[in-house]
């Protein structure tokens, strides 16, 4: 779901057996379905480590980025195994502002996971081009919508700060 499009599948071509590093650089692109904590199976050894953060919009992103992080392996089906219905009122249709503000704090908790497990270099390019895609909607977003200004300018600011701190592309 991006940018108000909802792709109908997002599954592998084919089953695709990968690291946790490989499985998170999936996850930062937006390929095969990894975002979503839904029409996942875990090692109960994982999710044993790994909890839900309360309160939070794109929990999903970081339980997602957490689970991959500490896995040796991931597979992707190359089947839909679920389906999801878009609704109003659920978090993927949620105001807009909830986005500008929930989706960076996901992503620098992401940054500071990578980064304490040592893994931020294996796939710093697709974290980087995650950064640009979410600085971009957020313009989009603020273009189209009706954002309030300082909320985007806080929020989206943390973004490009994080994306100057690294060194850009």
């Amino acid at each position: 779901y991006i940018d108000g499009i909802y792709e109908k599948s997002k599954t592998a071509p084919q089953i695709l057996k990968v690291s946790g590093v490989d499985a998170l650089r999936y996850l930062m692109l937006g390929q095969f379905n990894s975002r979503p904590a839904w029409g996942k199976l875990f090692k109960r050894s994982i999710i044993k480590q790994t909890a839900f953060i309360e309160g939070c919009i794109f929990e999903e992103v970081r339980y997602s980025a957490d689970t991959f992080a500490k896995a040796e392996k991931v597979v992707f089906a190359d089947k839909d195994l679920y389906f999801y219905q878009v609704r109003s009122g659920s978090i993927m249709t949620s105001n807009e502002e909830v986005q500008v503000k929930e989706l960076p704090l996901a992503l620098i908790y992401v940054y500071n996971l990578i980064s304490n497990q040592k893994i931020y270099e294996q796939c710093e390019l697709e974290f980087k081009i995650w950064l640009l895609r979410v600085i971009t909607q957020n313009i989009r977003l603020l273009n189209r919508c009706n954002i309030d200004i300082d909320l985007f300018k806080k929020y989206t600011g943390l973004l490009v700060n994080l994306y100057d701190q690294l060194g850009g592309l």
